[in-house]
């Protein structure tokens, strides 16, 4: 499962994708050598849609600073060196960046890039209009409420602070939400609940008359009949029910250990290489299905469980 998810994640475009990108890509670069900067930012931008490269994110870096857009040329920097970890010209880029923040604090405020490694979230900074992966928020300096949001997932919520001398980075993976089959105010149907135990039936009293003696009138004595011996319950499905039931909890608890432990790797501001983030997404996000899986398996075998019971016993 492992190999088959870090597969689905790693697929390349098809061959007409990228040559649409290369295309796209191509135009942006003779727009901006006619000085065409908003028209080389829409060809770029459509480019790196298609196809995510270093070199697009380069190019956006350099026509939102020549337009004057200080805050998102450091985003496009910062994502530049996501993407090429090895870069060469590393030093350069950062004094780029370090420049840009200047500009900004001279202005009173400063920049708040936002990787969001979960596909189809969106983060907001206090409230305002929500923006995809690697938005950029040209923010006062201070704490900010950040947001992060996408279906079928659980919403974060944290606190960042801004200062004015530098810009920041943060890079957020969502958790899965749970299945409603896992809601802790999740109750067994009544159909599924298993039937009390009817109490034993009382022993049977049978009447034996004694022999008539030589005198006197018969007079039928009262005799307890022990009640059958009963058969020794076993429960041998419902064993095997419960220790399945517990194999798959336990499946689904280590996985959400893992997948909890990479996420908190990601949320925890160190700077990685854009492999290593995407191997942690990618173990975040397989650890929750898997235990996704296991937990919904450990409810469907608790139910036949009971049900086994009641039949068993």
């Amino acid at each position: 499962m492992w190999l088959l998810v870090a597969a689905l994640l790693a697929q390349p475009p098809s061959p007409a994708v990228r040559d649409q990108a290369e295309q796209l890509f191509t135009r942006g670069e003779a727009l901006f050598r006619a000085g065409d900067l908003s028209g080389a930012e829409r060809a770029f931008t459509e480019s790196y849609a298609l196809l995510p490269l270093g070199a697009t994110a380069w190019n956006l870096a350099r026509c939102t600073e020549g337009s004057g857009q200080h805050a998102r040329a450091i985003g496009w920097y910062r994502r530049y060196l996501r993407l090429e970890p090895q870069a060469t010209d590393r030093k350069q880029v950062e004094a780029s960046i370090r420049a840009l923040e200047k500009r900004l604090t001279a202005r009173g405020v400063q920049a708040l890039t936002v990787f969001l490694l979960t596909p189809g979230a969106r983060a907001s900074v206090d409230g305002g209009e929500a923006a995809g992966d690697g938005a950029t928020f040209e923010l006062a300096p201070g704490a900010r409420a950040l947001e992060v949001s996408a279906p079928g997932f659980v919403t974060t919520r944290l606190e960042v602070v801004v200062p004015l001398s530098a810009s920041q980075e943060v890079a957020i993976t969502l958790t899965p939400a749970a299945p409603a089959a896992l809601d802790p105010d999740f109750v067994l149907p009544a159909t599924l609940t298993p039937a009390p135990r009817p109490p034993p039936p009382p022993p049977e009293v049978v009447l034996t008359p004694t022999p008539e003696p030589s005198t006197g009138p018969s007079v039928p004595d009262l005799i307890a009949r022990p009640p059958a011996a009963r058969p020794e319950h076993r429960l041998r499905y419902t064993w095997l029910g419960l220790g399945l039931t517990a194999g798959a909890g336990v499946t689904g608890l280590i996985a959400g250990l893992v997948a909890t432990n990479a996420s908190s790797q990601l949320q925890d501001g160190t700077l990685r290489t854009r492999d290593q983030n995407e191997s942690l997404a990618s173990t975040t996000q397989t650890g929750a299905l898997v235990a996704n899986v296991a937990w919904v398996t450990a409810a469907v075998l608790a139910v036949a469980t009971a049900i086994t019971l009641g039949v068993e016993w």
